[in-house]
């Protein structure tokens, strides 16, 4: 038999007071022995006295014993009791926690079970990591080959049509060396060059000039001398003259070299320049001795930026 919580706690109280009673009975029970030792051993009073006395002990004897005994058997039957509910709650309690006990080790299980997924998971995603940087990996190595190849193909192109898709950003990039000298040259002789060398040349003098044409407004740059030049001693045919050539002094002023990188690079971003450095470098020097012997004319267009400092020279040549 098991109580709820409510009848438990008036049971307890039940069994206290009946404990309360076995006390006042076993009071009960001294106060008739007294009566009846005095009744029995005293001689104070007359015998009907002693007589009553003894007969009104005797009443509180039996009422105690009574009183005694009753409380003694409620007291032990709800003891009785308690202790029983009491056992039984104990014992469902076990139960409860062994219940609890098996779910909260199943629990366990489980947890084990999904971290070792998860460490299976985590394996895979690594797993899944490494494939994905080596196929970014291929990826970016086959970007880089598409680039080279683009840029093989670009170079293979019409140079006058390469140079006309960035001739805006070019010019204006060079616009702020306005008044620079420079010279234009094709290299080979008048009817001899190619129609794609003359196209590359008219796009560049455009980009440089001083005019409006296809919507491009030029750098304004100035060009000595004027309209088309040939160099005669350069083109294919004596294995000079490919490309497109940026020819200034070793010891060109500042204003004159900053023009000078800056064109050289911005045509190198477009086209294949003739050498892997631009601008070419001329030793003033150099040039001068190649006059003064005869070798050279002084007006030919990779000597005379070395007699001229602030002169910046272009060679076009065949495509290479």
């Amino acid at each position: 038999m098991t109580l709820a919580l409510s009848e438990l706690e008036a049971a307890s109280r039940w069994a206290s007071l009946w404990e309360i009673g076995e006390y006042l009975g076993e009071a009960i029970v001294l106060l008739g022995c007294i009566g009846e030792f005095v009744a029995e051993y005293t001689k104070i009073r007359t015998d009907a006295w002693r007589h009553t006395l003894g007969r009104r002990s005797l009443i509180f004897l039996i009422l105690g014993l009574g009183l005694g005994l009753l409380s003694l058997i409620k007291t032990n039957a709800l003891s009785g009791i308690v202790i029983t509910s009491l056992g039984n709650q104990i014992e469902d309690a076990g139960k409860k926690t062994e219940r609890a006990s098996d779910v909260a080790n199943a629990a366990l299980s489980t947890a084990g079970k999904a971290v070792d997924n998860s460490g299976i998971a985590e394996d895979k995603a690594n797993n899944v990591d490494q494939r994905a940087g080596v196929i970014e990996k291929r990826l970016l190595i086959a970007s880089s080959q598409i680039g080279i190849i683009e840029k093989d193909i670009a170079a293979q192109g019409p140079r006058a049509k390469l140079l006309s898709k960035v001739a805006s950003k070019l010019a204006k990039t060079l616009a702020r060396f306005a008044g620079q000298r420079v010279g234009l040259f094709v290299c080979g002789q008048q009817g001899a060059a190619g129609q794609e060398t003359l196209d590359t040349w008219g796009v560049i003098a455009n980009i440089l000039g001083p005019d409006t044409v296809a919507g491009v407004t030029g750098a304004k740059w100035r060009e000595v001398p004027t309209n088309l030049n040939w160099a005669a001693n350069c083109g294919a045919a004596k294995g000079l003259g490919q490309g497109v050539t940026v020819i200034v002094s070793k010891r060109a002023s500042e204003s004159t070299m900053e023009a000078a990188i800056a064109l050289g690079r911005g045509l190198a971003q477009v086209i294949s320049p003739l050498v892997d450095k631009t601008p070419s470098l001329v030793d003033p020097e150099f040039s001068k001795l190649l006059v003064e012997r005869g070798f050279q004319s002084r007006d030919a267009p990779w000597v005379a930026p070395g007699l001229d400092p602030g002169l910046i020279n272009v060679v076009i040549g065949e495509h290479p």
